[in-house]
């Protein structure tokens, strides 16, 4: 059984709906698609960082050392004393040549994103009671708004 072809107007506005709503769709997938590679790249890099610890406690455990979590630094056992001279030196030996691989980044501060409607980040603004129009180079800037609307009350609204 076949679908009968109706023409007009609303046919057509009917066909350019339904191929809208195709092209939506499949603009969606191609998005929903992206997203679901960037989770599974994410997820392979979170593995390997996982195993990339685990060979680092691992080597620490087999080493006598303990891996400081707040300062990612490799120490010594706290029973240190029992071992012997030659196991103690061996030990800090390796605490030592072992701190640089176990060592966390630091975190940093967050960035601060700047809203483009209100503010300009800054050391972008001059705007300068010598230069009277550059108040209008930065117009989403607090600091050129304040300085445009003092010289528009000024010069009785000669500026624009």
């Amino acid at each position: 059984m076949g679908l009968l072809g109706f023409g007009g107007a609303a046919a057509e506005a009917a066909q350019v709906a339904t191929h809208h709503t195709t092209v939506l769709l499949d603009h969606h997938a191609g998005a929903c698609e992206a997203v679901a590679r960037a989770a599974e790249k994410a997820a392979e890099e979170v593995a390997a960082i996982k195993m990339r610890l685990q060979v680092i406690r691992d080597a620490a455990r087999e080493h006598h050392l303990t891996i400081a979590y707040a300062t990612g630094t490799a120490l010594p056992p706290p029973d240190l004393s029992s071992y012997s001279p030659a196991d103690q030196q061996a030990i800090l030996n390796t605490a030592i040549r072992r701190a640089s691989n176990v060592c966390w980044p630091t975190p940093r501060p967050p960035m601060r994103i700047w809203p483009r409607r209100f503010d300009a980040p800054p050391g972008t603004c001059r705007a300068s009671r010598s230069m009277p129009n550059s108040a209008m180079r930065h117009p989403q800037c607090r600091r050129c708004r304040r300085r445009t609307a003092t010289l528009r009350r000024s010069s009785g609204g000669g500026i624009r």
